[in-house]
């Protein structure tokens, strides 16, 4: 009977004990989490429609051949999202290519209902079908490409693999990672917006940069190779671009002469034309501050001020439109890009 009344103790000690600590808050219990900040973007969606959003990932996660880059949400200006291929979808159009190539006219109409049912995705595998060599094979994937591009814009039918992420110190190209970003809209509330239903992601800051256009290195003439400027600003396919430009350039600087000179906006080599500013929308005076939009982009006149979208994606290039004499020009333009 001795150890009756230890135990005893013992067991009270402990039943008071679980009830003191139940009593108690649980101290390893977290606060709860503080929702993300949300931010304001313009979303335009894949039938080019546009709805504002509320962003509400504090980060995007974007895969590259160097690893995975975390992007603070904030730090994020533009996404423009390459094109999404489900792998059902892939093999769809795998398939429908190869059945294009049939000898028999049934397998004809399928394959083409297919394509044209999953355009844009089959642009670029119709593209490839298109260079065969089986004429035949050729000869069709040519007609199906006709049908898209007068059914589809060039800016829908030239979509990358890859997303672009614009911030303000660089440009990332890679792959979005995740099906969706989690977005609040006005009048839809709190969802997911899938990435395959998104063109582009825009916050509407600005990015800006400076750049000077050298006329003895960037102002040849339009018949001799042109030395275009890199500027280094990466453009997307709905950028809007402000550039404004100051300077003098000396198209004929030899001897000293000051006859020839021009602004950004080009000359008309010193005629009293007070129509100057009409006729350098028609034709490009030399003098004039030219760009493009990637390397093989169409040129438009930028002159003093350019506000506009280029409607093409890549970077940036600059050049001045020297004189027909073939000299060497001088001076140089001073050039602000902004992007929205």
């Amino acid at each position: 009977m001795r150890f009756v009344r230890p135990l005893f103790l013992l067991l009270v000690f402990v039943v008071l004990s679980v009830a003191v600590g139940a009593d108690r808050p649980d101290t390893k219990e977290s606060s709860p989490k503080t929702p993300a900040k949300e931010l304001a973007f313009e979303a335009v969606l894949a039938d080019r429609s546009t709805v504002r959003i509320g962003l509400l990932q504090e980060q995007v996660e974007v895969t590259t051949p160097y690893g995975v880059l975390k992007v603070p949400a904030r730090d994020v200006q533009r996404i423009e999202f390459g094109l999404r291929v489900s792998a059902l979808e892939q093999k769809s159009i795998s398939a429908a290519v190869k059945q294009l190539g049939s000898k028999t006219a049934a397998d004809w109409a399928t394959a083409t209902r297919t394509l044209l049912e999953l355009a844009p995705a089959s642009a670029t595998a119709l593209r490839e079908a298109a260079q065969s060599e089986d004429a035949e094979l050729a000869k069709r994937a040519q007609g199906l490409l006709a049908k898209l591009q007068a059914k589809h814009s060039a800016a829908q039918l030239n979509r990358k693999h890859y997303d672009l992420v614009q911030t303000p110190t660089f440009n990332i190209a890679g792959r979005v990672e995740g099906e969706g970003v989690k977005v609040r809209t006005k009048y839809f509330g709190t969802r997911d917006l899938k990435l395959a239903h998104l063109v582009s992601l825009s916050s509407g800051t600005q990015a800006r940069a400076t750049v000077t256009v050298d006329a003895a290195r960037h102002g040849l003439h339009q018949g001799v190779a042109a030395a275009w400027l890199d500027t280094k600003v990466r453009v997307a396919t709905r950028t809007r671009l402000i550039i404004t430009a100051n300077g003098q350039v000396n198209l004929y600087p030899i001897g000293g002469s000051s006859t020839y000179l021009a602004g950004p906006n080009g000359t008309n080599y010193g005629g009293k034309d007070g129509g100057l500013k009409r006729a350098i929308r028609a034709t490009m005076q030399p003098g004039v501050l030219l760009g493009r939009v990637g390397e093989s982009g169409k040129e438009f006149i930028v002159g003093e001020k350019y506000e506009g979208t280029p409607g093409e994606g890549g970077k940036l290039y600059l050049r001045i439109l020297g004189n027909t004499w073939g000299n060497v020009s001088s001076g140089e333009y001073k050039v602000t890009i902004t992007t929205r």
